[in-house]
């Protein structure tokens, strides 16, 4: 019923990079996820993938997620194509509209209001799941034209699943309209991690974006995986103590953060039924943990096979 991913940000090497994949896949997790940022010190997510890939047999591999103004999505699509193809069907295609003002400036690049950002980002997904089929590819958009394109080489999977994850109401229609797995995120409009994200992360905000997305899915709700990004973990050991530091540091009571999908802390057995909870409630069966609790989060792993 439940899947996990772990999401390492940075390593002082290849070979931990690749040892690091290797205790992924021996403890359960299911995919590794690779963040898409110039703004910090991180791996480039498609050779970050491959790398991971080659040094395991079944871990997957994705990026959460690809900002789709960093590269043309015909040039992604293919490259993610590839991964595919060598890995033997591994890949999971983490796509958004990018929302990292640094990220922008460090490009030298126009960060568009959100709408025509989305709008860009659906135009690019339209081209790589047409580049994943096979035939050429010929798409005329506001934003992007491909003439005679033929996506090379086919990937494995007859079409890698999409994750896409949204925060505002038109992000969360395209998740609803072209997404395999939705990512419920905070709201990003600011543009920076801060309060005013960290409290649209808590649990009424939450409900409200599940409500919207059962509302637009309607009958295709069974067909999507819900998934979310935990930021803060801690499972046994010192748990209370880092769970005060972080309620403090995002303003969040003891209620909020255990309401809040956000935050996993606890003994094992707490986390489990706080996971059960969160699926009763909101549908969640899908998890991403940072890299830093790989090991202690993977009990929990162990619990809910």
């Amino acid at each position: 019923m439940f899947t996990f991913a772990v999401q390492p940000l940075s390593v002082a090497s290849g070979a931990e990079w690749a040892e690091l994949a290797k205790v992924a896949e021996g403890l359960g997790y299911s995919t590794l996820h690779v963040p898409d940022h110039f703004a910090y010190e991180q791996l480039a997510p498609v050779p970050a993938m491959m790398a991971a890939a080659a040094a395991t047999t079944s871990l997957r591999v994705g990026a959460l997620v690809f900002a789709n103004d960093y590269k043309h999505p015909a040039v992604l699509a293919k490259e993610l194509a590839t991964i595919d193809f060598l890995s033997n069907g591994r890949v999971e295609v983490g796509l958004g509209a990018g929302w990292m003002n640094a990220d922008y400036d460090m490009l030298g690049l126009t960060m568009e209001r959100p709408g025509v950002r989305i709008e860009r980002l659906r135009e690019g997904i339209a081209i790589i799941r047409e580049s994943f089929s096979g035939e050429p590819v010929n798409f005329e958009g506001k934003h992007y034209s491909v003439t005679g394109l033929v996506g090379h080489p086919k990937p494995v999977q007859s079409s890698p699943p999409i994750l896409i994850g949204g925060g505002g109401p038109k992000m969360l229609d395209l998740a609803c309209d072209e997404a395999d797995i939705i990512s419920i995120n905070g709201n990003l409009a600011t543009g920076e991690a801060g309060p005013a994200v960290f409290d649209s992360m808590r649990a009424d905000a939450v409900e409200h974006r599940i409500q919207h997305c059962r509302a637009r899915l309607g009958s295709r709700l069974s067909a999507v995986t819900m998934h979310v990004n935990v930021y803060w973990v801690g499972v046994g050991g010192e748990w209370k103590a880092t769970a005060e530091g972080v309620g403090g540091f995002i303003g969040y009571d003891n209620d909020a953060l255990d309401a809040t999908p956000y935050a996993l802390y606890g003994e094992v057995e707490q986390v489990v039924e706080k996971i059960h909870r969160l699926h009763e409630r909101w549908g969640f069966t899908y998890f991403s943990v940072p890299a830093g609790n790989l090991r202690d989060f993977a009990p929990v792993i162990a619990r809910l096979s």
